[in-house]
């Protein structure tokens, strides 16, 4: 069981949907999923003032994802923009293991 907290930036949906499936389905642990590199689109226009416009087909990443990475997305044609690292994803994290005395 977890609590997902964020601060509710234009992105913060996204950054919360990347850490859920880190941790559900990629089977990183807490603290693995909200340390993995982070990503967003920015296909939606924000949703903050002063609503910048969207860029279809933009993906912002931190620069600490793999250069294979980096590499394989471009190739495919994504619009691949790098960021710096731990600049994206602004989580917290709780959880409690449900076995009792965890």
């Amino acid at each position: 069981m977890a609590g997902v907290w964020n601060a509710r930036r234009g992105s913060a949906g996204q950054w919360s949907f990347n850490f859920f499936l880190a941790h559900t389905v990629f089977g990183l642990n807490l603290q693995e999923a909200i340390d993995a590199p982070m990503f967003h689109s920015s296909h939606f226009p924000s949703s903050f003032y002063p609503h910048e416009s969207a860029i279809p087909g933009r993906l912002v990443a931190e620069n600490r994802l793999e250069l294979e990475t980096v590499l394989r997305l471009r190739d495919r044609g994504h619009d691949l923009v790098l960021d710096g690292p731990w600049s994206l994803g602004r989580l917290a994290v709780a959880g409690k293991d449900p076995k009792p005395g965890s």
